[in-house]
């Protein structure tokens, strides 16, 4: 039997689907991040190669090889950060499934009763109308002639 600290939480199916979801997006973040990053490490090269050009070194392109250059930084940085993250969550939930359902507590499992219920089911349920009414001729359903009904 598995000890306390290595057990797995049986959840639905529904439960164990959200976790997952939540993962892949977090981790396609991450994902997203690292690209933008590398995006953007392409564009500082870009920007370095244009500010080494003597002719046309300006404020403005230092001030771009500068925010380019942090911005790829920064996405590259958060993108690996939230990968790692991601990696090293241990995820304590499993599906339930017939295999497993053999582990669950007998507290938590949902047995239908075998005693004789403490009510008499005659009394509980619900009955029919006893009293007899007769439909009058108005209130019965008369067919619909149409076109096609006519044409026969």
């Amino acid at each position: 039997m598995e000890s306390k600290k290595n057990a797995k939480r049986i959840v639905s199916k529904v439960d164990y689907s959200k976790v997952q979801a939540g993962r892949a997006g977090t981790s396609l973040a991450a994902v997203f991040l690292i690209l933008m990053g590398i995006f953007s490490l392409c564009s500082t090269i870009a920007f370095l190669f244009h500010a080494l050009d003597d002719r046309v070194s300006s404020s403005r392109d230092l001030t771009a090889l500068l925010l380019s250059g942090l911005c790829a930084v920064i996405f590259l940085t958060w993108g690996y950060v939230t990968k790692k993250e991601v990696e090293s969550e241990t995820v304590d939930i499993v599906p339930l499934t017939r295999a497993n359902s053999q582990k669950l507590p007998v507290l938590d499992i949902l047995v239908r009763a075998s005693e004789k219920p403490v009510q008499d089911h005659e009394a509980v349920l619900l009955r029919a109308a006893t009293e007899i009414r007769e439909t009058s001729g108005d209130e019965l359903l008369r067919p619909i002639e149409t076109e096609t009904n006519n044409m026969k």
